[in-house]
């Protein structure tokens, strides 16, 4: 079952609902650092890190 809300939507102050690749972008722009709920999985230009 898909989470309806997530530490994306805690720490863009959006409610709960599907993620967007707009807001996965702004967490990674912001550098939201990893957390127990959330593991960055990638690096390089496709995840925004160069």
């Amino acid at each position: 079952m898909a989470r309806s809300w997530t530490r994306l939507h805690e720490h863009l102050g959006a409610q709960p609902g599907p993620l967007t690749f707009e807001m996965v972008k702004q967490a990674a722009d912001d550098h939201l650092a990893e957390s127990d709920d959330l593991d960055w999985k990638g690096t390089g230009r496709a995840c925004g890190r160069a």
